[in-house]
């Protein structure tokens, strides 16, 4: 997908902008659900095993983190493609 944006005989500037724009929110749409559900669970499962009796979290902070994806999954859409960003500041 790199390469081809990229490439600046394949795509006009405009559309090269549009692009870069929908691969940045798809790259930081993948980290969202790494950062808030994956890696937690992870931890919560495997933290038992290495280190016994030392490290506790509370089942809580496991779903508040569950709760904190659909919030944060459209912002991040939002926040980084340029039209949704301008709609949203003539809106406020």
């Amino acid at each position: 997908i790199v390469r081809t944006i990229l490439r600046p005989e394949l795509l006009s500037k405009g559309s090269q902008a549009m692009h870069k724009q929908l691969f940045l929110a798809l790259l930081i749409q993948l980290c969202i659900p790494c950062v808030l559900i994956y890696v937690p669970t992870s931890l919560y499962m495997i933290i038992p095993f290495i280190l016994p009796n030392s490290v506790h979290s509370p089942p809580w902070l496991l779903t508040g983190l569950y709760s904190f994806y659909p919030i944060f999954d459209p912002l991040a859409i939002i926040i980084m493609i340029s039209d949704y960003r301008k709609a949203i500041v003539r809106i406020f």
